[in-house]
């Protein structure tokens, strides 16, 4: 029983650890209308219009003025290389990061303890139905 009772609890800690992410994309038009913002505390993809994609890294970048100035990984003829320099707005296609779903992992998480505990209690139950109606 003891087992169980880790597992089931290893199982919880695992899915509130990876919690539930997903991807957004942030058009530059987003940006300019005030629609969407960049998040510095987070990784940032970028893609500009020669299809070149860059990466940069959490609290590595930053936008001053007209340009996205940082230390990151750009990714030419399917390399990655070190990057440090600045990349010109007008041509930025596409940010993209990671964001967590804080909702989706509370919603993960609590059908999950829940179902345990259905399942505990429907267990007892019989174990309690069986102790009363022996055969």
């Amino acid at each position: 029983m003891i087992w169980k009772l880790t597992i089931g609890f290893v199982v919880v800690a695992f899915l509130n650890f990876i919690g539930c992410y997903s991807s957004e994309t942030i058009t530059k038009k987003d940006i300019d209308e005030g629609k969407e913002q960049i998040d510095f505390n987070q990784e940032i993809s970028i893609t500009t219009k020669d299809y070149k994609s860059y990466r940069f890294g959490a609290l590595q970048y930053q936008i001053v003025n007209d340009s996205l100035y940082g230390n990151g990984v750009v990714t030419e003829f399917g390399k990655e290389v070190p990057f440090k320099g600045n990349i010109a707005f007008d041509d930025i296609v596409s940010f993209e990061q990671s964001s967590i779903d804080k909702g989706s992992t509370a919603g993960v998480v609590i059908a999950v303890v829940v179902g345990g505990l259905i399942a505990a209690g429907v267990i007892m139950w019989v174990i309690f139905w069986n102790e009363v109606t022996p055969d």
